[in-house]
């Protein structure tokens, strides 16, 4: 309500500018007279900051999600370009890492010799595809049911002990189907755990969606008392000691941390340490990039999706320079110009 009742003292120019958030509103809502005569501006601006990392999260503490081949399964059935084209007007971009969209990112850099060195010494072995910077999340065709996609989940899970029985994807040892809970509190969750939901059951996984509220989603993610659910980790271009509480060994059992997966990796925990008290600058992007290549590389959540920049919409008579800092466009370094 406080969100309407401010984009409508925008459009009554009671309010110079707006950063809008939701892509809907952005795609259809900004279609008002002032807009359409120029009054109006609306801008697109690229940040130079890590973008959220929104997931689904497995709960690796639990058997079902122990196995990577089994996340990186998942992670194959996961159609973002159907949900973009769908759901959010082809707006949004896929989530590649941690840091997607800053020097910190490893996707598209290959590993330096400071990095192989990180990675030898705290035992992190990983696969090329992970380590020359080329690994990409699956692109489908969009169209929802793309077969390739899904035969490789299916050969990924056959690897781990998943087969098909009467259509049912059946653990081969124990008899037992895949299934499993996604745990959300709002409509929004919900939206795209269904679209997950209609993805898994065509393999033959049946995924139940409960939703919450917030105090009783608060309580599960203090326990870890889910199989999956979605969430948002916010990052900056100075990581730190947060990252212990994120993805730290001890947040597999301690209760409370942001440790939501459940990651256990002594590798992981050696190079926080590692980025902490990185001695330089070279250094430290280094030690980051080293740890999103192992991050990454254990397909603990599947990523989603995130805004193609920063929406801007302004009224003709505020101005900013073309080249904006690494935060986008800042209220402060605005000016206001006679029409």
């Amino acid at each position: 309500r406080d969100n309407q009742a401010a984009f409508e003292a925008f459009k009554k120019n009671l309010v110079d500018t707006r950063i809008e958030a939701d892509p809907n509103k952005w795609a259809q809502g900004y279609d008002f007279d002032a807009v359409k005569s120029g009054k109006v501006i609306l801008d697109t601006i690229e940040t130079r900051l890590p973008k959220p990392t929104s997931a689904f999260v497995f709960n690796t503490r639990r058997e079902i999600f122990a196995d990577p081949l089994v996340r990186e399964a998942l992670d194959n059935v996961f159609d973002f370009e159907w949900a973009n084209k769908n759901l959010f007007h082809g707006l949004f971009r896929r989530t590649q890492g941690y840091y997607t969209g800053s020097d910190l990112s490893s996707i598209g850099h290959p590993a330096n010799d400071i990095e192989k060195s990180l990675l030898k010494s705290v035992g992190a072995n990983l696969q090329q595809r992970f380590l020359d910077g080329s690994f990409r999340q699956p692109v489908s065709d969009g169209s929802g049911r793309d077969r390739k996609r899904l035969r490789q989940a299916v050969t990924l899970l056959a690897k781990a002990g998943w087969k098909f029985k009467n259509r049912v994807l059946t653990n081969t040892k124990t008899g037992k189907p895949f299934a499993f809970e996604i745990v959300v509190q709002n409509p929004e969750q919900e939206k795209i755990a269904l679209h997950l939901q209609r993805s898994l059951r065509q393999i033959g996984i049946a995924m139940t969606i409960r939703q919450v509220d917030s105090s009783q989603f608060q309580q599960r993610l203090q326990t870890y008392d889910y199989d999956m659910i979605p969430f948002t980790w916010d990052n900056s271009l100075s990581p730190g000691n947060e990252q212990a509480f994120y993805w730290g060994s001890k947040g597999r059992t301690q209760p409370g941390t942001r440790n939501y997966m459940g990651v256990a990796d002594p590798a992981i925990d050696k190079l926080i340490d590692e980025m902490v008290k990185a001695p330089s600058g070279e250094a430290f992007i280094a030690s980051v990039r080293a740890l999103d290549r192992v991050l990454v590389s254990g397909f603990y959540v599947i990523p989603l999706y995130h805004a193609n920049g920063q929406w801007l919409a302004r009224w003709s008579q505020i101005k900013y320079a073309p080249t904006t800092s690494n935060y986008g466009f800042r209220a402060e370094a605005a000016w206001y110009q006679a029409p």
